[in-house]
C-alpha cells in the first residue's frame, strides 16, 4: 500500500465520520482524482474497508479499523531528529522509558536507538544541566525542572521556527489558494482606512482567512448569535466586508456574512466584547483566558502575559468555543491530521488547554476543536 493510501486510512480513522474527497485532497496536497484512484486501490486490496457516498464522501468501515493500527509504523519517526524528539517527549511525561518499548514503537534496532540517545545526550548536556542515562535498559532524563522546561521551549521554538512567520510555508497548508495575493488585498484594505495592526499578526490573520475561504468554498456556513449583528455598524466590519467582497470576485465564492463578522471581531480585538450582550459568556471567557495563560506559564514556562494580540485572539477564540459547546455545534477541521503530525508539541499544549476548558465548562472538547486551538 502506498504511503498516501495509508495516510488516507489514518485520516478516516481519526475523523471517525464522513469526509469528502475534496477535503482529503486538500490535506494530502493532491487532486480529487488521485484520492478516488487511491481509494479504489485500497478497496481492491481490502474489500469493504472504505464506505463511499456521492453526497458525503468517504468513511472507514468499523470492521476495518485495524488496518490503521497495522500500518502505524509508517507514521513513526523516520529520521534521527524525529526519533530524538519522540524520545524526549516521552521522557517529559514519565520518569523513565523502556529501551525495549522504544524498539517496538519506532521499529528500529537497539543500536540505532542507542545512537539516537548518544546524540540527544551530547546535544542537551552542552546547553543545560540535564543528563540522559541508561540503566537496566531504561532511559532516564535527570536535571532540574527549570532545565526540562527550557529544553521543551527550545524544541517548541525549533518546531515552529520559519513556519508561522513565512508566507511561503503557510502556502503549503492552502495549496489551492494564492495567499500572497490575499495578503496584498488585505493590506490594501487596511491602508485605505488607515487601520493599523502589528506586523507579526499578519500571518495569523491570513491563516484565519484561509480557513474561512475553505469553509465558504465547501459551503460550511457558521452561525453567529443575533446580538453579534451589532458588529455590522463598526469600521472593522466595513473593512472586512470590502475585503471579502473583492476576494469573492477573485475566487468566485459566495461570501457568508457571518465570516465577515468573524474577521471584524478579530480586527476589533478587546473591543469585540462591547458588542456581546451575553455577559455570562464574557465572564466565563475572561476567566478561562486568565486560567489558560497562567496554566501555560506554570506548566511550560511560556509567558504570554505581554502579548496583547495573543491574549485578544485566545479570548475571542474561547468566546466562540463556549458558544459552540453550549449550542452543541460541531466544527470540522480538515487540517487536524496535518497539525498533529507537523506540530506535535503545539498540539500537545492545545490538548493541555482543552482539558482546562473541559474541567471549567463540564463539556467535552473534541479533537477538531483542539486542532483550531493549536
Amino acid at each position: 500500500m502506498k504511503e498516501r493510501q495509508k495516510n488516507i486510512l489514518k485520516i478516516l480513522k481519526e475523523r471517525n465520520d464522513w469526509i469528502t474527497g475534496k477535503e482529503l485532497s486538500l490535506i494530502l496536497n493532491c487532486s480529487d482524482r488521485t484520492i478516488r484512484n487511491d481509494v479504489n486501490e485500497i478497496l481492491s486490496e481490502h474489500e469493504g474497508s472504505v464506505i463511499s457516498s456521492v453526497r458525503s464522501g468517504y468513511k472507514l468501515s468499523d470492521s476495518h479499523a485495524h488496518l490503521v493500527s497495522e500500518e502505524n509504523e509508517t507514521c513513526s519517526p523516520e529520521t534521527s531528529e524525529e526519533r530524538s524528539l519522540y524520545i524526549i517527549r516521552k521522557l517529559f511525561n514519565s520518569k523513565s522509558v523502556s529501551l525495549y518499548d522504544l524498539q517496538n514503537e519506532l521499529n528500529f534496532s537497539e543500536s540505532t536507538i542507542r545512537n539516537d540517545i548518544k546524540n540527544i545526550s551530547s546535544c542537551i548536556e552542552t546547553s543545560s544541566n540535564l543528563k540522559l542515562s541508561i540503566k537496566k535498559n531504561h532511559i532516564y532524563l535527570t536535571g532540574s525542572e527549570t532545565s526540562k522546561r527550557q529544553l521543551y521551549k527550545d524544541l517548541l521554538t525549533k518546531e515552529t521556527k520559519g513556519d508561522f512567520i513565512n508566507i511561503n510555508k503557510i502556502n503549503e497548508l492552502f495549496p489551492t489558494l494564492d495567499l500572497s495575493k490575499i495578503l496584498n488585498l488585505f493590506v490594501s484594505k487596511l491602508e485605505k482606512y488607515e487601520f493599523s495592526i502589528r506586523n507579526e499578526t499578519y500571518i495569523m490573520f491570513i491563516i484565519h482567512i484561509g480557513v474561512a475561504v475553505l469553509r465558504m468554498q465547501n459551503h460550511w456556513f457558521i452561525d453567529v448569535k443575533r446580538e453579534n449583528e451589532k458588529i455590522d455598524t463598526t469600521l472593522e466590519f466595513k473593512i472586512a466586508e470590502e475585503f471579502y467582497t473583492e476576494l469573492s470576485s477573485l475566487l468566485r465564492i459566495c461570501i457568508d456574512k457571518n465570516e465577515i463578522r468573524k474577521l471584524a471581531a478579530l480586527l476589533m480585538g478587546k473591543k469585540h466584547s462591547s458588542v456581546i450582550e451575553d455577559k455570562d459568556l464574557l465572564v466565563d471567557a475572561e476567566k478561562l483566558t486568565k486560567k489558560v495563560l497562567q496554566s501555560i506559564n506554570d506548566n511550560y514556562d511560556i509567558d504570554f502575559s505581554n502579548d496583547e494580540f495573543f491574549k485578544d485572539g485566545i479570548l475571542l477564540h474561547i468566546q466562540n468555543m463556549i458558544e459552540r459547546l453550549n449550542n452543541q455545534v460541531s466544527v470540522s477541521n480538515i487540517y487536524l491530521y496535518e497539525i498533529k503530525n507537523t506540530y506535535p508539541l503545539v498540539f500537545e499544549i492545545a490538548v493541555f488547554v482543552g482539558h482546562i476548558i473541559e474541567r471549567y465548562l463540564g463539556k467535552a472538547v473534541k479533537e477538531d476543536e483542539l486542532g483550531y486551538l493549536a
